[in-house]
């Protein structure tokens, strides 16, 4: 019988049957899957710069949950490092991040295929590669698509897409900017880690010097403490004033100095200038002869003269040569500690302004049992030595040798203490000679300023008292002072006019300044001693306020005549005292002096 439906029915159930095929035990040929291991993106030649850049693949959010995300994630890191792209695993070492974001579509079709009763379903695959920064400003941006039923990526696909950034201008600007940067950084970080070795080596060089400096010290504590015993017992001696100091003791200590010379260098200069001042000090204790030979000896200078004081007052004059300094050594015969040097001067006939004198600071806690204190010269002239002697009875005498020597011989021992006698400070002729003809050792330089040594302190003290170039006395340490000037010499101190004083007139012009004030004084001293001996006799309040009212017109006539008559006097010395300012500036910033004397060198290894 016929089939009811007829003929195209039975051909349209056929069809429907040929749709639906099921294959059993045999993998079905997938849409995509097919192409992943067939296609590859082999390295390309990039730009070296675009290759340089170090590239972190961001993944998609779903692609823990999705196989077709995950794998086109894989897909396309695996084609960026064939493409020749340096991708990196860490994002904290990456220089650019591959955003990857995929999206999965299904596919109509009139096909359906089973697998194991399962219908593969085919989908379509999109994919937007989008290039950032660190910051997340975009580089670049491509897409691609493909198809695929088995959930694997399509290799050719993912290639023809990563293909399209090599031609990108965006990133090949961005690679050379990171590539400039990378560099850059590489520098710095290059010149930081060489500091750093610097700074470690450095570190450990000032680590090695303190442990040998302790390994000194342990080794010199037996001898610093001998050379510190010795002193006390030596210095007790010279209290008591009553021998010599025993010569076994001054040998005991040059032999600690010795044994301190290589592991405490400083310590033994600070004791070697005490040895050398209790030698010279020893030597009065010979005979007349042999004192001036002795101390001429110890300081490899002349001796020009020597002597002893007759009666209450010392006055010795010899012959002064321009460019040579002169130091007298003075020492009572019978000394007790009490007896007093007083108002000691030195005068030159040719005037004072060509005397440049220096002293010797006396302390109290020390034994006071020579004096010392001298005098440059920068004219020749005869030079005269004045005091005023202070002791009991008639017998004591002062004796004292002066010796001499030209200012680039003058002994180290002696420079090293000596402070400056500024005398009259209106003396801009002598100011001006003690900066452009300097008492040996007492030029320095702390920083890129000269300055003259005013007050030293004593051997083993840490600081000095300067004169600036307009007197000014500022304090510095003695580590800081140097005696080479710097390449360039700049002043800080601008001109200062330091005053004029009534009293130690020298130079003419101080005189004459002097002798102005000197005659006011004299015309209003009879009216101002009446006036004030009628204030104080009046019985009456009226007649103390007239008295008090006559010593306010004395005053006011007394200060008038000042302004008016001496007042000009000072101003032409203040215009003299910065035109010598000004020259002692312009000498140091041409052609910086240096003394001939290591002072500050000495300073620095006696300090302790």
């Amino acid at each position: 019988m016929r089939n009811a439906l007829g003929p195209g029915a039975a051909a349209s159930r056929l069809l429907a049957g040929l749709l639906l095929v099921t294959i059993a035990g045999i993998a079905p040929a997938a849409c995509g899957g097919s192409k992943t291991d067939a296609a590859s993106a082999e390295s390309s030649s990039l730009p070296p710069d675009v290759a340089s850049v170090s590239i972190f693949v961001v993944k998609d959010r779903s692609a823990d949950s999705d196989p077709y995300v995950a794998n086109a994630v894989s897909a396309v890191s695996e084609q960026l490092t064939r493409a020749g792209y340096k991708v990196v695993d860490n994002e904290k070492s990456a220089e650019a991040f591959a955003r990857v974001g995929v999206d999965k579509q299904q596919e109509e079709s009139i096909i359906q295929i089973q697998v194991g009763g399962k219908t593969l379903q085919s989908y379509k695959v999109s994919i937007k590669l989008d290039l950032v920064d660190r910051d997340g400003t975009a580089i670049e941006n491509v897409a691609g698509d493909y198809s695929s039923n088995d959930e694997k990526a399509d290799a050719e696909a993912v290639a023809a897409m990563v293909s399209k950034l090599s031609g990108s201008t965006r990133l090949a600007a961005y690679a050379k900017s990171t590539r400039e940067a990378r560099a850059a950084r590489a520098k710095k970080e290059e010149e930081e880690r060489k500091v750093a070795e610097a700074e470690e080596k450095d570190r450990a060089a000032k680590e090695e010097k303190r442990k040998q400096d302790q390994a000194a010290r342990d080794r010199a504590e037996g001898s610093l403490r001998e050379a510190s015993n010795l002193k006390r017992e030596i210095d007790q001696i010279r209290r008591n004033g009553a021998e010599a100091i025993p010569e076994d003791k001054l040998k005991g200590l040059e032999k600690a100095i010795d044994a301190l010379r290589k592991d405490a260098p400083d310590s033994a200069a600070y004791y070697n200038y005490h040895l050398t001042q209790y030698r010279l000090e020893n030597a009065f204790w010979q005979s007349d002869a042999d004192t001036p030979k002795t101390i001429g000896t110890a300081l490899a200078s002349d001796v020009v003269t020597s002597g002893a004081s007759d009666g209450k007052t010392l006055n010795v004059t010899f012959n002064a040569k321009a460019g040579h300094c002169y130091t007298a050594l003075m020492r009572y015969k019978t000394t007790t500690g009490r007896e007093e040097i007083n108002k000691l001067d030195w005068k030159a006939r040719a005037g004072n302004s060509n005397l440049q004198r220096y002293y010797y600071m006396r302390y109290s806690d020390e034994p006071d049992v020579m004096r010392m204190a001298g005098t440059c010269a920068t004219k020749d002239t005869p030079v005269t030595l004045t005091a005023e002697l202070v002791f009991a009875g008639t017998k004591n005498a002062l004796r004292y040798t002066i010796v001499g020597s030209p200012k680039d011989k003058f002994p180290v021992h002696l420079a090293t203490y000596t402070g400056i006698d500024i005398g009259d400070k209106c003396d801009y002729d002598a100011w001006q000679n003690l900066w452009l003809d300097p008492i040996p050792g007492s030029l320095v330089y702390d920083g890129t300023e000269p300055f003259l040594v005013s007050s030293p302190d004593r051997a083993g003290g840490g600081w000095v008292t300067l004169l600036n170039a307009t007197m000014g006395q500022p304090r510095a340490m003695k580590k800081e002072l140097v005696t080479a000037p710097p390449k360039t010499v700049k002043f800080s101190t601008q001109f200062k006019f330091p005053g004029c004083s009534r009293d130690a007139a020298e130079h003419a012009d101080s005189i004459r300044f002097q002798k102005c004030h000197a005659q006011i004084d004299a015309k209003y001293k009879g009216q101002w001693d009446a006036a004030e001996r009628a204030r104080d006799n009046a019985i009456t309040y009226l007649a103390r306020r007239a008295a008090e009212a006559q010593l306010n017109r004395i005053d006011e006539a007394d200060e008038n005549d000042r302004q008016k008559l001496c007042k000009p006097i000072e101003d032409q010395i203040a215009k003299k005292w910065e035109a010598a300012f000004n020259k002692i500036v312009d000498k140091y910033t041409d052609s910086p002096l240096k003394s001939p004397v290591d002072r500050a060198g000495a300073m620095h290894s006696q300090a302790k």
